[in-house]
């Protein structure tokens, strides 16, 4: 084997190993993701990240990195949904809920993410861990009938605002918080159907008193507008006025059962009765 043969065998293992080391110093980071490049533990550089504002993609593009001295983690740039299941609070009336959540968070700093947990993968972990007692502080407050409803008496609010105020310090940013699903315990589901069922009987019976009152009031009210208009009619009209008190007085007769067959009316031919 002559030396330039010697040579090109020499160099394959060389071009072998420039050829990975080149494609390792590389990486691609597309629109819909943020990279953070690490040396070691210290973060040296963040290529394409979010920012509020920003055109989706204007950072995106190549790294170039040292290999093995340095290397990349990728993060999500847009928004990412999380769950955090079987949640189980006790509310003020004693009753056992289950929860299904779900929700949706932005990573704003992906330094401090990354210098705090990691990456990626742990921020699902840590949010389920965060909302346990943000849940049952808020939900210990409430009765079990209303945890599930809209708003939640304001409650999913105030969770999300405080899950997002601790995810800050992972560099997390929490858009969302939702109900997926609210079961209550076996033990109590009937009771709390009771005291719901118990709580619209009242709220009828209140809405049927009133209606009674009113109807009572209407009534009392025609009675007086219909006296002031006969009395009136008194002065205006006495011939009237004198026919109106005959048959006031006949419908009085007539409608007494304890009188029926014991009272005779006598009238004269020329009465207005006959008229």
């Amino acid at each position: 084997m002559n030396l330039a043969a010697r040579l090109r065998l020499a160099f394959l293992p060389l071009a072998a190993v420039g050829i990975v080391l080149g494609v390792s110093s590389v990486s691609q980071v597309d629109e819909n993701h943020q990279a953070v490049v690490l040396k070691g533990d210290q973060a040296i550089g963040v290529v394409n990240r979010f920012s509020p504002g920003r055109k989706p993609g204007s950072g995106a593009g190549l790294v170039f990195h040292w290999p093995v001295i340095e290397r990349v983690v990728m993060l999500d740039r847009t928004l990412v949904g999380f769950e955090a299941n079987d949640k189980t609070v006790e509310t003020t009336d004693g009753a056992k809920l289950h929860l299904d959540l779900a929700g949706r968070y932005r990573i704003i700093d992906p330094v401090r993410l990354t210098g705090r947990i990691g990456n990626q993968d742990r921020i699902a972990p840590e949010l389920e861990a965060l909302l346990a007692p943000l849940i049952q502080a808020e939900f210990g407050r409430l009765a079990a009938s209303d945890v599930p409803l809209p708003g939640g008496s304001g409650a999913w609010k105030r969770i999300a605002a405080a899950l997002d105020a601790k995810s800050r310090a992972y560099g997390v940013q929490v858009v969302d918080l939702r109900v997926r699903r609210a079961v209550l315990g076996a033990g109590t589901l009937s009771a709390t159907y009771d005291r719901m069922q118990q709580a619209r009987e009242q709220l009828a019976g209140e809405i049927g008193d009133a209606g009674v009152r009113e109807a009572a009031q209407i009534r009392s009210e025609t009675e007086v507008e219909a006296a002031r208009i006969i009395g009136e009619s008194a002065g205006r009209d006495p011939e009237f006025y004198d026919f109106y008190r005959r048959m006031a007085t006949f419908e009085k007769i007539s409608a007494d059962k304890s009188q029926k067959g014991k009272t005779t009316v006598i009238l004269s031919p020329g009465s207005a009765g006959q008229r």
